[in-house]
């Protein structure tokens, strides 16, 4: 018994050295991604933090991080609110001997730095002193936005949410001012003050939330990309491309992307037909409409309104008309790609956002 386990073991270990029927070794497959769900759909971990920085940007009211009453001393605030932007607020300042307002102006959605930028050191971050925008009469900052690791409420609630951390992208908001005197230290000297406050806003965990503003913009609380879950089911979302940007939304549909946007347009004029579009009513309610003839097939545009106009002017401001005027912004959505698809998801999208009737 002995001799024939001794003629095993020296088989078996001929046979392993030999390798000739053994597998040969390959290394242990890459775990899968982390997935998550967002608006009803599985998301890669890394995708979905550029939804939370999302988020987290919808979450901050504009003219809040600005300090009115600091800005006052260069002139009378005639006007603070949106513009051409639901992520944007514009304070325009009646500056004594000028014909034009000086204007600062800060949005929440911007691009990071370009190499070509200037950097500078302001209340101990690095700003990028934007090469390309500045001229003679403004100047122009791209400032990173870093939320403290503090609880912040969740959008249209009073209740705390998770912690609000830095994620990587960082993302930028942009600040400017223009057409200030140098007596008052000039248009860089105001933007420069501006930022300052901003980051030590957020440095010491007062970041002003949209839901506690004075006057709402509820549209601006509200991401595009919850349309995604009302597609019907004869045109199914096949992916869509996360990014940090608050109030866009780029959905892929047969192939083509649909995009959802959320913008600010004129308070008198934002449902007046222009350019090639028509009045339509679908569902109910009135939309812009146009539609142009692609190779792939025809193209459709839609505009509606949502939610009341918001007044950006400051009580008693005496400033010149126009600025007033200016100040009064319809916020509104957009839903544009292939006519067909779009034109399916247009009830769903009326109801979804809350457009006007």
């Amino acid at each position: 018994m002995s001799r024939l386990m001794s003629v095993v073991a020296v088989s078996a270990l001929l046979s392993g050295c030999s390798g000739a029927s053994s597998a040969p070794w390959e290394p242990p497959s890459a775990p899968e991604a982390q997935m998550v769900t967002a608006f009803g759909r599985p998301v890669p971990s890394g995708e979905h933090i550029k939804l939370q920085a999302a988020e987290q940007l919808r979450s901050v009211d504009p003219c809040g991080v600005l300090n009115l009453d600091s800005l006052s001393r260069l002139g009378e605030v005639m006007t603070a609110g949106p513009s051409r932007a639901l992520s944007e607020c514009v304070v325009n300042v009646a500056v004594a001997g000028q014909s034009l307002p000086g204007t600062v102006k800060v949005d929440l959605a911007a691009n990071g730095p370009s190499p070509d930028d200037e950097t500078l050191d302001i209340a101990g971050e690095t700003v990028a002193f934007d090469t390309l925008l500045s001229t003679g009469y403004s100047c122009h900052y791209q400032v990173p936005v870093k939320f403290p690791a503090t609880p912040a409420p969740m959008s249209g609630t009073e209740t705390e949410g998770p912690d609000i951390v830095e994620l990587p992208p960082v993302p930028y908001m942009s600040v400017s001012a223009s057409n200030f005197r140098s007596v008052d230290g000039g248009q860089c000297a105001v933007a420069q003050e501006v930022v300052a406050g901003i980051l030590t806003t957020f440095a010491e965990d007062r970041v002003p939330r949209r839901n506690r503003a004075p006057v709402g913009v509820p549209l601006a609380e509200r991401s595009p990309c919850e349309l995604m879950e009302r597609f019907p089911s004869e045109f199914p979302v096949e992916r869509f491309d996360a990014t940090t940007a608050p109030y866009e939304c780029k959905l892929w549909v047969g192939g083509e992307i649909v995009g959802v946007y959320f913008k600010a347009e004129d308070g008198d004029s934002a449902m007046r037909p222009v350019s090639g579009q028509r009045a339509e009513t679908i569902a109910g309610y009135p939309v812009l409409a146009s539609e142009d003839d692609w190779p792939g097939g025809p193209k459709c545009v839609f505009n509606f309104a949502v939610g009341p106009v918001y007044d950006g002017s400051r009580p008693g401001s005496a400033g010149p008309g126009w600025v007033r005027d200016d100040a009064r912004v319809q916020p509104t959505a957009q839903v544009n790609g292939p006519c067909e698809p779009v034109r399916a998801v247009m009830p769903a999208a009326l109801e979804l956002f809350g457009a006007n009737r």
